[in-house]
């Protein structure tokens, strides 16, 4: 007797680990002021003012991310991804996107920014998933995205 292959439909919760993820935008956030503040503090010529400047909107990114990931993690249930058979859900800190299978063109793992891309026809910029779910990588999340997407009835090539 063989078992059946698992269903591609299934919800992926939030990672444990995702606060561990948000200590380390903390420290790359610190890092980045401390960074910024040492090198204003050589008194450097006026062109190097632009990674002072540059280290502190880094900081101030990777303080935002922390504070996010603060978020998910301070109720886990509220943070998810939900892949059905008529799209996925993506839902961050009780805020729910759907997207429907017919209007994804795309879904591709991004290795620079380590998050799944995925082209949805109505928007102009690409939706990032991040690999925070369910305790699957980058390729394994992207794997999981397409096999759901493909086992969908709304799927057309």
């Amino acid at each position: 007797m063989t078992d059946a292959p698992p269903s591609p439909f299934r919800t992926l919760p939030l990672d444990a680990r995702t606060s561990d993820a948000g200590l380390l935008r903390f420290w790359a956030a610190i890092a980045s002021v401390i960074g910024a503040i040492w090198l204003a503090a050589s008194r450097p010529p006026l062109w190097t003012w632009i990674a002072v400047v540059a280290g502190g909107f880094v900081a101030v990114f990777w303080f935002r991310r922390w504070a996010r990931s603060r978020v998910e993690t301070a109720d886990p249930t509220k943070s998810y991804l939900e892949l059905t058979e008529a799209g996925f859900h993506l839902a961050h800190a009780g805020e729910v996107e759907r997207i429907p299978w017919e209007l994804v063109r795309a879904v591709e793992a991004d290795e620079e920014r380590v998050a799944v891309r995925v082209e949805v026809a109505e928007r102009e910029d690409a939706l990032y998933v991040e690999p925070t779910f369910g305790g699957l990588g980058l390729y394994e999340l992207e794997s999981a995205m397409r096999a759901a997407r493909e086992a969908s009835p709304s799927y057309a090539e």
